[in-house]
């Protein structure tokens, strides 16, 4: 399954279909397999880098490890200092959050309440494949789904 197959998939999910869980898991393993094909990993990170840095962000973290994967590979493709958060620093402005597939929110809506206790002033979600049942504006400034 290509990306933007996924994506198009992700956005017909809905919570009224009895094996949501199942399709959800499956999309998540499809993308995860599309994300280790030829060339796919870094044309993603290259865009959310890009995007990152053009909002401003001086860190990226993920919400779990595909989004960690992404953000690590951001982060080294970067090239101007946009960091990969690791620990609980100090923080402060914007930093974005990095995730592949996401069906209910949980994990963004974690990892931005921890960086806002940490000082971020600004919280922008990068998203791969939403399953559109997440409703995250009352965690994240911003939210970018490519």
């Amino acid at each position: 399954m290509k990306l933007e197959e996924i994506a198009e998939a992700a956005d017909r999910l809905s919570l009224e279909d009895p094996d949501w869980g199942l399709v959800a898991a499956g999309l998540g393993d499809a993308l995860e397999a599309e994300l280790a094909g030829p060339g796919v990993m870094e044309r993603v990170a290259r865009g959310i880098a890009s995007s990152a840095e053009r909002m401003g962000c001086s860190y990226l973290v993920g919400a779990s490890p595909t989004g960690d994967r992404i953000a690590a590979v951001a982060s080294v493709l970067s090239g101007n200092g946009l960091g990969y958060l690791t620990g609980s620093p100090p923080l402060e402005g914007s930093i974005g959050i990095v995730e592949g597939f996401v069906a209910t929110g949980w994990g963004i809506r974690y990892k931005a309440e921890q960086l806002r206790r940490l000082g971020a002033t600004e919280v922008i979600a990068f998203i791969i494949a939403s399953g559109g049942s997440a409703d995250l504006h009352d965690v994240v400034d911003e939210i970018v789904v490519s």
